[in-house]
């Protein structure tokens, strides 16, 4: 059975991490700009509920929304920086630190806002297991 080689599954991993930081960039980008939450329903005499749509920041979100929000786009940022990184062990912390801030605003989200940064968490965490599996070797990128 032939095994990928290091250099494809490197390759894969820093895809991997560029995808999923801007996933995690974008989607914070437009929880703060779009008017995406609903606020302030009103139910009609014919019985239709109007919910009018505000962004996050129009809603006066909290001040650890807009920090776990920040910290997306940073890690948006830091992932398209990363692909000049030739440290491994640079890499590697910096996905895995990722796959924490992304799980803990999944949970601090309470599933609702927070669900959002899952697929992204997700595909940095197959990121970071690659640093385990194929000993933080990475590609040097042209």
């Amino acid at each position: 059975m032939a095994y990928p080689s290091t250099t494809n599954s490197s390759t894969r991993a820093l895809r991997g991490t560029l995808v999923a930081g801007i996933m995690q960039a974008a989607f914070a980008l437009a929880v703060l700009v779009l008017p995406l939450m609903p606020m302030n329903c009103v139910t009609t005499l014919r019985q239709e509920t109007i919910c009018p749509r505000v962004s996050y920041i129009e809603m006066g979100g909290s001040l650890i929304g807009y920090a776990f929000l920040i910290a997306m786009i940073a890690i948006g940022v830091g992932s398209v920086v990363l692909l000049r990184v030739r440290n491994p062990t640079v890499t590697c912390a910096f996905r895995w630190l990722a796959v924490l801030a992304s799980v803990g605003f999944v949970v601090v989200g309470s599933w609702s806002i927070g669900f959002l940064f899952l697929p992204g968490g997700v595909l940095m965490l197959i990121a970071a297991r690659s640093c385990i599996a194929h000993g933080k070797e990475l590609v040097p990128v042209h």
